[in-house]
Parts: C-alpha cells; sequence; structure tokens
C-alpha cells in the first residue's frame, strides 16, 4: 500500500479508507495493485462524480469541484496521468455565461475516446433538472488542449454518468438519465458529427420503476443493452435489452443482485466478461465489483474499497492498454480515489456456487 489517510477522531487515529491489497478480505483486494489520490491536496472543498478514459497518453480524469453539488461555484476539473503521476490542470468548464459575469453549476461529466484518439467531455449545466444544458469539448492531444465547448441540439442530454459506445460508423449511442419527471432513462445517438441527434422515449415509467445511473453496452456486434439502477424501493440492478439495433428497446427487469441506490459503473473488459462497480445494498461506505459472462447472472468479486465510515460513492472504470483496470471514487466528498486493479485477478468471491443473481421481473 502506498499511503494510508489518517483522520483524528476522538483523540485516536484511525484509517480514513482502506484499500485491502492481498489482506485476504476478498478477490477484488487481492487484483488491487496499487492506490493514491487524483489530487492529494484539492483545492475546493467538495470533489465527486469522477469519470476515467484511458487514452494513447495515458489516463484522463475529470470531477466536479466546488463549495458543493449544485453549487454557482462547481465546475469540472480535469487530470491526466502518465508514468510519473497525476498532473492536475485545474478547471476545464465552468457554466461561466457569455458576459463572463455569472456562474451556473456544472454537474455529469464523462470522458471516452473515439478510434483515433481524441478525447470527448460531455457535461451539463444548470441548477435545477428542468433547466439542464449538455455540453461538449473535444481534446485532439488527449487532454493538454481542448477546442471550444459546443452546446448540444436542445434536448439532447449526451451520455450521463458512464461512458457512450462509438459504432463502426461513427454512430455515437448515449445512455441518459432524465430527472425533471422522476428517474428515466432513456437512449440518444448521434451521427459521426455529433451535430444531428435522435433519441428514444423513457425506457421506464419513473414512479412505478424509477432508474438512474444507466450504462448502455454491446453484447455482440448487433446487440445492445443497458444497466440500470432501481432505487427504493427495489435496491435492485436493472437490465434492458435492445429488440433490434439501438432504436427500440424491451420493458426493464430488475435483477436478483442487490444495489444501494447510487450511481454503478460497468465495462466490458477486454477477456469479453462485463465488470461492474457498485455500492452494495446499504453499505454505501464499501465498493464492491461483480463480473457476468451475459449481463443477467452477477457473481460479486470482492470489495475494491471500503471505510469504518464515511460514504465512498460514484465509481468509474476504465481499462487501458495494458489491459490494466482503472477504478475512481468519490471518498467522503473530499477527494478522488484511484485504484488499479489486475483483471486476471478479478475472479468471483466463491467459485461455490453462491452469490449468483439471476434475472427476475
Amino acid at each position: 500500500m502506498k499511503r494510508i489517510n489518517w483522520q483524528v477522531a476522538r483523540g485516536a487515529l484511525i484509517p480514513a479508507i482502506g484499500i485491502l491489497l492481498g489482506l485476504g478480505a476478498g478477490a477484488a483486494e487481492r487484483a488491487a495493485i496499487s492506490e493514491e489520490d487524483v489530487d492529494s491536496a484539492p483545492p475546493s472543498a467538495w470533489n465527486g462524480t469522477p469519470t476515467v478514459a484511458a487514452t494513447r497518453e495515458g489516463l484522463a480524469a475529470a470531477w466536479c469541484a466546488g463549495s458543493g453539488p449544485g453549487e454557482v461555484d462547481t465546475g469540472i476539473w480535469f487530470a491526466r496521468r502518465g508514468k510519473g503521476g497525476w498532473t492536475v490542470d485545474g478547471e476545464i468548464a465552468n457554466g461561466l455565461n457569455k458576459w463572463g459575469d455569472a456562474r451556473t453549476p456544472c454537474s455529469d461529466p464523462v470522458l471516452f475516446t473515439d478510434f483515433l484518439g481524441k478525447l470527448y467531455l460531455f457535461y451539463h449545466v444548470g441548477r435545477r433538472p428542468s433547466e439542464i444544458r449538455a455540453y461538449l469539448r473535444v481534446s485532439p492531444t488527449a487532454g493538454r488542449g481542448w477546442l471550444q465547448e459546443r452546446r448540444l441540439p436542445a434536448g439532447a442530454l449526451g451520455a450521463t454518468r458512464n461512458p457512450p459506445l462509438f459504432l463502426g460508423d461513427g454512430t455515437l449511442v448515449c445512455a441518459a438519465e432524465t430527472r425533471s419527471a422522476g428517474r428515466r432513462v432513456r437512449v440518444e445517438w448521434a451521427d459521426k458529427s455529433l451535430k444531428f441527434w435522435e433519441r428514444t422515449g423513457p425506457l421506464n415509467r419513473a414512479f412505478v420503476m424509477p432508474c438512474l445511473s444507466p450504462v448502455v453496452l454491446q453484447p455482440a456486434i448487433d446487440a445492445f443493452a443497458m444497466l440500470a439502477v432501481a432505487p427504493e424501493p427495489y435496491n435492485r440492478l436493472v437490465l434492458i435489452r435492445a429488440k433490434k439495433g439501438f432504436r427500440k428497446w424491451d420493458r426493464p427487469r430488475r435483477l436478483a443482485l442487490a444495489v444501494e441506490g447510487t450511481p454503478i459503473a460497468a465495462v466490458r473488459l477486454r477477456d469479453r466478461r462485463f465488470l461492474l462497480a457498485y455500492n452494495p445494498e446499504g453499505k454505501r461506505n464499501v465498493i464492491r465489483l461483480a463480473v457476468s459472462e451475459d449481463l443477467e447472472h452477477w457473481t460479486p468479486a470482492g470489495e475494491a474499497a471500503s471505510a469504518p465510515q464515511g460514504e465512498l460513492l460514484e465509481p468509474a472504470l476504465a481499462q487501458d492498454s495494458d489491459e490494466k483496470v482503472h477504478l475512481l471514487f468519490n471518498w467522503n466528498g473530499k477527494k478522488i480515489r484511484h485504484v488499479v486493479l489486475d483483471p486476471e485477478k478479478i475472479q468471483p468471491a466463491a467459485s461455490r456456487g453462491r452469490g449468483n443473481a439471476s434475472a427476475r421481473r
């Protein structure tokens, strides 16, 4: 372990967070290679909603930072990680109006790359859900420089929380979450110019089964699926499969995997397994991993991070060219933590046949 953050509590020193590297607490701990802060001394009081992407030059990360979620000084901060560690470049989006005399809160950053290596950032600007406007920034240099921000067409949100899919013809497929009339999810897509957008209607009924933190995945060349979270009273992982292509979708189904009503992250690994990072039900101080071959049946694969108290929230996942898996998460709203995982060691916590989560209505 590189470092343990310590805090004073009632006169005693206690570890603020434990990333258990091979101490026998579970498969994910044995898979952990290293852990660190993205920024060891962030200037902002609150830091959250991280996103991560693998570029040709290393890792890129972005997150919200300011006085707190929804505060006018909350902007999008950016950092790059090369061989020497993390370099924080500072704020790259601030919600400043065209006159430069007022700011609006920024939220929901999502980083992703295309086949040519360009780095993209979606983010939202707005105080209330009904006022949200979506923006896009592009970096041809893996985050070393950014082109002028571009506002998406009215009504388009782009990706929310999790990266989109770039298809072979240049089409971008995004999973979006709307909050103005309850928690609903939908799919949006754009042509390769990213100027012309279309979308489905809501894929769930917010007041029957609300859904949040959608992530779109591609189990096969011609197959698409979405994972999401159904919060209380369900606290279950949700699966929605596309009927054909990505324009028409089946009804959402609750799976047996119990999750907290907090954001999730999911990615398809190069060994073709699906990896999920989530808070287990009732445990916001734990980030657990689970693996699946088919998106229907999920097997827990240990805890990637845990703390004796507080909240570890909003995981983000990416796999780099060296096959390593990178997990970022919000540590108590104070810092963004980074854990490096060996995917070969991310295995079910029990090949004993327990913990397999099957689908149910």
